[in-house]
């Protein structure tokens, strides 16, 4: 009976070995693959922080290209201007006899 009893003990003691392999390699695991509420809390900073440059960023674009199309448009009325006042001192300078260079 004590041999029989020592051989249970000794499967039982065989299953805890693997038992105890298998929860070694599962906390090993958890441990590499799995964050804690400190670091996913650190993530949303960080992701929360990068929004808004982001936002910043595309704002700041936004005024950029709305300053270069009012340019753009300043810039067309003052070539017409310019393009009808050269035109007028041709004309003029016809009348007047003297010679437009430009």
């Amino acid at each position: 009976m004590d041999l029989e009893l020592k051989q249970q003990f000794e499967k039982l003691d065989q299953r805890l070995d693997k038992t105890d392999g298998k929860l070694d390699r599962m906390e090993k695991f958890i441990t590499e693959n799995l964050v804690t509420k400190q670091e996913l809390s650190e993530l949303t900073e960080k992701v929360t922080t990068l929004t808004e440059s982001v936002n910043k960023l595309t704002t700041a674009v936004d005024n950029l290209a709305k300053r270069i199309n009012d340019f753009d448009k300043e810039h067309a009325v003052l070539k017409h201007q310019v393009s009808a006042i050269q035109d007028w001192i041709r004309e003029a300078s016809k009348k007047v006899g003297i010679e437009f260079k430009l």
